[in-house]
């Protein structure tokens, strides 16, 4: 997975790795790759490949069994202080935990409220999974027999993740309008 990644991000910047503990529910380890902004991008990535090694398992409405993987890509405008960098890694970890702890998988819109807010976005306290950011956007990878969705993390301010979760439902069209009129640079802390 680590080629593809290379392959479409160039280059990694730095690693950092994750040893899991001894809770069966979560996987073994998870490696975070950073790639600093450069003359293609001025946005720092950092990316999982660890959450892969176990399937979210879930039944639909029908009571079919659903299996898919994913892993996790955050994107930050502007060079980042190793601080800064390892303070979005740790967060990313964590989140990471998220779907086998709650027993539910990464899914496209899902949202999250945190109990703090999200490092280098101090008025987000909340994130979406969002889908790739253009038709051409990257929606997965290929890995052995299975494939692994790329799910991208959006910090959300209170008031974009209320009008998100409207109704008690997930409104992505909503949150997308608004992010649209009020000019949001969802990649710049806010």
């Amino acid at each position: 997975m680590e080629e593809q990644y290379v392959e479409n991000f160039g280059a990694i910047s730095g690693k950092l790795r994750m040893q899991g503990g001894q809770d069966k529910r979560f996987p073994p380890m998870l490696d975070l790759y950073f790639w600093q902004p450069d003359d293609k991008t001025d946005l720092t990535t950092i990316a999982t490949n660890g959450i892969s090694q176990m399937p979210f398992v879930k039944e639909d409405a029908s009571g079919k069994e659903v299996t898919h993987r994913g892993e996790l890509n955050f994107y930050v405008a502007g060079k980042l202080t190793e601080e800064k960098q390892n303070n979005l890694a740790e967060f990313i970890a964590n989140l990471s935990l998220v779907p086998f702890s709650n027993d539910e998988p990464l899914m496209y819109w899902t949202s999250y409220e945190l109990n703090g807010t999200v490092p280098e976005f101090p008025t987000c306290p909340a994130i979406v999974l969002h889908p790739p950011f253009s038709e051409e956007g990257w929606a997965m990878m290929d890995y052995k027999d299975f494939p692994i969705f790329l799910f991208n993390i959006v910090p959300l301010t209170k008031e974009e993740h209320n009008i998100l979760t409207l109704n008690n439902s997930t409104n992505p069209e909503n949150l997308m309008k608004n992010l649209e009129k009020n000019k949001t640079n969802i990649f710049t802390g806010r």
